[in-house]
């Protein structure tokens, strides 16, 4: 059965495991803020999201996600331990647990109609609104359940994570090797909008160079995930192809 282990970060020793009833796997996990809730979501058929109490280890709320996509992502409000997000390649939903019962929101306007957007990541931007990258050029922002905000990622470069910075700002990494970050914009009456893009320098191609090809073209890296200091200080990025 799948199970989720706890390690204490510094000495890198097994706290506790939180079983489950789920055949597969978790594909991924997620803190409240406050330290006290996990949630997680499984590659069972059902696509089940799994919350647990970390002072007692029990496994206390679950709800299958019933997406028939994959679903890679989940988090938290982290304003508000009862409220959820997952996302997946062709997935995005809200849900919420109010007096012993799930609540799914379905966001019209991200999929559920219309052409596919292949979503890769989302990031609650603050206590009420969520940013939502997809491959396809878009991001989309979603406020208190609600499609507020479709914004157009300059090249239409594709998203593949995005980082929370302060005052409703963000960032997403692209598959073009750049970094953009989204700010209200005060000549946009504060809607989100991509004022800033740094490209990370090309890298040579690497199997070109070792069949001796002292031309090999520059090859435009991807940057598949992030992470943010939490003074914001320094961004730490992964590169590759």
């Amino acid at each position: 059965l799948a199970q989720i282990s706890l390690f204490h970060a510094q000495r890198l020793t097994r706290s506790r495991t939180l079983s489950s009833n789920l055949e597969g796997h978790f594909t991924s996990i997620a803190f409240s803020s406050d330290g006290k809730v996990v949630a997680a979501v499984a590659n069972d058929p059902d696509r089940k999201l799994s919350v647990w109490k970390l002072d007692t280890g029990k496994l206390v709320n679950q709800v299958p996600v019933a997406s028939q996509s994959e679903v890679i992502r989940v988090t938290i409000n982290p304003d508000d331990d009862k409220e959820y997000a997952t996302s997946g390649p062709e997935h995005f939903k809200l849900w919420r647990f109010l007096d012993g019962t799930w609540k799914g929101v379905t966001v019209y306007g991200i999929n559920e109609k219309g052409p596919v957007h292949e979503i890769t990541d989302h990031c609650w931007i603050d206590k009420a609104k969520i940013a939502v990258g997809t491959l396809n050029g878009l991001v989309f922002v979603v406020l208190a359940g609600t499609l507020s905000q479709r914004i157009s990622v300059p090249g239409n470069g594709g998203i593949l994570c995005i980082c929370r910075l302060k005052n409703g700002a963000f960032f997403g990494t692209g598959d073009d090797g750049r970094l953009r970050v989204f700010s209200p914009s005060e000549t946009q009456g504060r809607a989100l909008a991509c004022e800033t893009t740094i490209a990370v320098p090309e890298t040579r191609n690497r199997s070109a160079a070792s069949a001796g090809e002292s031309t090999a073209r520059p090859v435009p890296p991807q940057i598949p995930c992030a992470a943010l200091s939490p003074t914001e200080t320094l961004a730490a990025i992964v590169v590759g192809r």
